[in-house]
């Protein structure tokens, strides 16, 4: 973490609160009771901004509001004269841009209320550098703050891959198996078993802290203890000081890829058959792991005992699968990696620009609304939602219309299934619509409980 950010209220029936946080958190400001901070005034509308902290950064967006968001007395957002909340939602002008906050801005929800911005650099900060060369070639960066390698190495992996493993570390690169913003896993083989492995190296794209490195690790060293058929092995894990500080793992590889490409190769949906044993699998995994015993390493050095693990981010691109057939196993993937880079601020602003909106598909209103404290019913909510995506080829939710997808996960209710595929049987349909409800609690709280009902509904 790189420092505190601290929200006072100035002005309001709230004034005087303070609100501290020390890591990544989207923070939706409103009147209702289910905002991450509640502000009481009249003037203040339901869901009227949102704040994404990723420490030291600060960006707020406005919702529509009806009186307005303003930035050091400045308007930054409001809904035009005449259009209705939901309607504001729908319109980008109304809804209002991003806009980053420097430490003593004051934001205004109306007239009546405001909030002021203090933070609190920690000393572990690092000094920009003014100048840096890539790692690998040597070649002058126009970036000087973030990961150590030019932009033809990183497309390079025969001159990459040697660099990031060590020639003495008994691994033979064989191909690559995929690249997104924030680095690329390849299939490696062990020299020494034959044995085939993703590699999967991360790239921070935001300066890195050691108190963020140290949070982050001992996350992935909690979910590295988690050992079930149904959850992807994770080898080892740790940071190379090279490449500005990389981070890799080493993983178990699945063959077969992904549910989503399995989709993609099987014409958009799933059979009902496949499609209830990749479930029913997947609810296996978090039956282990919601309950599952962990040790934890606090920053004291002290080690603490407790038990589960959420993964917070199911959805079919996460779930993969290995062998064919009757020998078909499915594998959880990533648990604590989505978690862990949110909470050390290494994946930038994921919410005020959209960018995470593949994962608002399949992401309850309970855990967008308050990510840091999910608990394990998110998970069980985004299995049924993958599920639903199988059997229909369509996520529970209309995203497909171009409004505010913030909206449409918050206030939106998932569509009846049978309305998407009509075969599908009405008992299992009903397990379903029931998993998917998540007014005023997640319908199905454990995933013990829908891998019963679900079993209990099959023809």
């Amino acid at each position: 973490m790189s420092g505190k950010i601290i929200l006072t209220v100035k002005k309001g029936g709230a004034s005087g609160k303070t609100f501290t946080y020390e890591g990544k958190e989207a923070l939706i400001l409103g009147r209702r009771d289910d905002c991450a901070i509640v502000l009481p005034e009249n003037t203040v509308s339901r869901y009227h901004c949102l704040i994404d902290i990723a420490p030291p950064s600060v960006m707020v967006r406005d919702f529509g509001s009806l009186n307005g968001t303003y930035l050091n007395g400045e308007k930054i957002g409001q809904r035009k004269e005449g259009v209705s909340a939901e309607e504001a939602w729908e319109d980008g002008e109304s809804r209002g841009s991003v806009f980053e906050m420097k430490p003593g801005d004051r934001l205004g929800l109306g007239k009546e209320c405001e909030i002021q911005l203090e933070v609190k650099l920690g000393a572990e900060e690092k000094t920009r550098p003014s100048h840096r060369d890539c790692d690998v070639c040597g070649e002058s960066l126009s970036v000087v703050d973030g990961p150590g390698i030019c932009e033809p190495c990183s497309r390079n992996p025969m001159k990459l891959f040697p660099y990031v493993v060590q020639q003495d570390a008994g691994y033979r690169y064989l191909k690559e198996l995929g690249r997104g913003g924030m680095g690329m896993v390849w299939l490696v083989e062990e020299e020494a078993t034959g044995e085939k492995m993703a590699l999967k190296m991360m790239l921070p794209q935001v300066l890195v802290y050691e108190k963020a490195w140290q949070a982050f690790l001992r996350e992935l060293n909690v979910s590295g203890q988690l050992e079930h058929r149904n959850i992807v092995r994770q080898h080892k894990c740790g940071r190379l000081e090279r490449l500005g500080g990389v981070f890799i793992a080493l993983m178990e590889y699945c063959d077969g890829g992904s549910v989503l490409e399995l989709m993609n190769r099987s014409g958009g949906k799933l059979s009902l058959d496949l499609a209830t044993n990749i479930i029913l699998q997947t609810l296996d995994s978090l039956i282990y792991a919601h309950s599952a015993p962990v040790s934890v390493r606090l920053m004291d050095g002290s080690v603490v005992s407790t038990k589960g693990i959420v993964h917070r981010d199911i959805k079919p691109d996460n779930i993969f699968l290995s062998g064919s057939g009757e020998n078909l196993t499915v594998k959880i993937g990533d648990f604590g990696l989505a978690k862990s880079f949110e909470a050390a601020g290494l994946t930038g602003h994921t919410h005020t620009n959209d960018a995470a909106s593949g994962t608002l598909q399949f992401m309850p209103r309970q855990q967008i609304i308050s990510y840091k404290y999910s608990k394990p019913p998110v998970d069980v909510w985004a299995g049924a939602a993958s599920y639903y995506f199988m059997l229909t080829g369509s996520t529970p939710k209309d995203f497909s219309g171009g409004g505010d997808r913030y909206r449409i996960a918050l206030t939106e209710d998932a569509i009846p299934i049978r309305k998407r595929n009509p075969s599908i049987p009405e008992k299992l349909a009903d397990v379903i619509d029931k998993a998917l409800i998540e007014k005023p609690d997640i319908g199905v709280q454990s995933a013990a409980e829908l891998k019963k009902m679900i079993v209990s509904a099959l023809p």
